[in-house]
This record gives structure tokens, sequence and C-alpha cells, in this order.
């Protein structure tokens, strides 16, 4: 929450016994002594921290474009001149290890990170590319270009199976991790 008035309105807002049980503070997140003292106070009140209120929905997503927007548009303008990098697939593991830390009590977290799987979507950027080549050799280009160890694209009933495992009982005790379905690409799309 960015003001006082608004964090005074939410305590208001809360049932008569959730006034009494929870402790809302106002703090400058830029000044770590005072949110150490903030976070320290609260949690002395019942010996924990049952969560942290950091701001609305709208503040959040504008901080995330902003935040992440900026590295990613860095990122794309100086891609041309950099080596490959995995930074989406780092960003979207690294959601998935937070969200199986926030949800670990109730569900599993698991993120699937495709490498080249030979679908309709392989295809049809072959054909727009417009190369001359046959989808064959084009798709042997893509393999050489993003380095795939097995030497081939994937099939679909290689995704299939991995993610049937995931949501299968024999996965009950895998949350929180990443799994590269690319044939030994380490991500690279």
């Amino acid at each position: 929450m960015r003001s006082l008035e608004a964090v005074e309105a939410l305590i208001a807002s809360l049932p008569a016994d959730a006034r009494d049980q929870s402790r809302l503070r106002a703090c400058d997140v830029m000044n770590p002594a005072g949110l150490r003292h903030a976070v320290d106070e609260a949690a002395s009140v019942r010996g924990r921290l049952d969560g942290v209120l950091d701001t609305d929905n709208a503040t959040w997503e504008q901080q995330l474009s902003l935040k992440v927007g900026s590295v990613l548009n860095l990122f794309r303008a100086a891609q041309p001149w950099l080596e490959k990098s995995d930074l989406a697939r780092a960003a979207v593991a690294n959601l998935g290890r937070s969200l199986a830390v926030e949800l670990a009590r109730r569900i599993g977290v698991a993120v699937v990170n495709l490498g080249a799987i030979h679908t309709g979507r392989q295809r049809a950027c072959w054909e727009r590319l417009g190369s001359g080549q046959t989808f064959r050799e084009w798709a042997a280009a893509e393999v050489a270009r993003r380095e795939i160890l097995l030497g081939r694209f994937g099939r679909p009933d290689e995704v299939a199976a991995v993610v049937t495992f995931l949501l299968s009982p024999r996965a009950g005790y895998i949350t929180g991790t990443s799994l590269d379905v690319a044939g030994g690409s380490h991500g690279r799309a």
C-alpha cells in the first residue's frame, strides 16, 4: 500500500476478530531498518507472520512491468550482441518456484519448459520463413542452431508422458522445480 490512509481503511474493513488478531503497519520498504522494525514488531505479537501485504494489484502490475519489462527491453535490444540466453525460461522457473513456496501445503507446482517440439507451431514457423528449404532441412538447421543434443525435435507424446507423470500420484513429492523437455538443449528455444 502506498499510504497510511489506505492501510487504516484496510484495517477498518476487517471483521472485528480479524482486526484484533492482525497487525498491519505502514513502512517505507526502501528503509531496511524501518522495515526490519515493522516486521519484528508484527512477528512478536504471535511469534510468527502469516502474511505480508505489499501493494494492490494495479500497483504490483505497474511495478512488475517497470522492473521486469525494463530489463526485458534492455535484453531485447542487446540480444543480437549477446550469447544465447535462457532469461525467459529462468523467469518462468523462478515464478514456478515462488508459486510452489506459496502453495506448498495445498498443491505441487512444477514447470515444464519445452524445447523445440514437432507440432503445427514449428511447421507454421517454417512456412512463415519461406526459406526455400524443405521442412526436414529447416528442422535440421534449427536443431543445429539450438544445439539440441539429441539431434531432433521432440515429439508431443514425449511431452505428454512428462506432464502425465507430473500430474500423477507418483510425482507427489515433486514441487518447486523446473523440468526441461528440450532434448538436452538446456532450454534454448
